[in-house]
């Protein structure tokens, strides 16, 4: 190299974390299918805001959603698209509109398995506690348990449908927290190019932290 600046003149590194953590759009602008945004806080906090199936307004940490995928164990039979067949895209933001296009949901297959860890503990407040993002229209149920350890499980209830919402009450130990959230699709006859139940994230609400509408 030569010249007055020889060789390369760096100002600038950024990593764009693939899952949809940080891709949405800053300033309350609308993010994904769920009609949800992303906001960027005075006090360096992020919040994702989305409203679920029967209409409610709720507001979240970005780090309450799931992070890190623990294990995965899919179901028979199984998505031959490659697409939904990587776990992590269980991670961060809920992007996907619908499962016939969606490059963003795993097919957990008929009788899968998925546990993931949340960014943040998820404690049993009023109202749903956990969120499953699940994309396409039709109702595939799919069991949720929780666990604080990765030992003791408490089964909360079925998710079905889209953006569907669970209550920790009665279900829990009371003031006991949670980071771990294990989803089993109860469809094992499920058949077709997406058997089973296609989930697009998971998220806690952090009572201490969340605000509703």
């Amino acid at each position: 190299a030569s010249g007055s600046y020889p060789g390369a003149d760096i100002d600038a590194v950024c990593g764009l974390n693939t899952k949809p953590v940080t891709s949405g759009s800053i300033g309350g602008e609308q993010y994904g299918a769920t009609g949800g945004y992303f906001i960027g806080n005075s006090d360096g906090g992020e919040t994702y805001t989305f409203e679920d199936r029967y209409g409610e307004t709720v507001t979240v940490p970005v780090g309450a959603f799931a992070v890190e995928v623990i294990d995965f164990q899919h179901g028979n039979s199984w998505t031959k698209d490659p697409d939904n067949q990587d776990p992590d895209l269980v991670l961060g933001l809920p992007d996907s509109s619908n499962a016939s296009e969606s490059t963003g949901d795993l097919n957990l297959g008929g009788g899968g398995v998925v546990t993931v860890r949340l960014g943040e503990a998820v404690y049993d407040g009023e109202g749903n506690d956990i969120y499953v993002f699940e994309v396409g229209p039709d109702i595939e149920s799919t069991k949720v348990e929780i666990s604080s350890d990765r030992r003791t499980w408490y089964e909360v209830g079925i998710a079905e449908g889209r953006t569907a919402g669970l209550d920790l009450s009665g279900k829990v130990p009371e003031g006991k927290s949670f980071r771990y959230v294990r989803l089993t699709d109860c469809n094992e006859d499920a058949s077709g190019s997406y058997p089973g139940a296609d989930i697009d994230a998971v998220c806690g609400l952090n009572t201490r932290e969340i605000s509703r509408k």
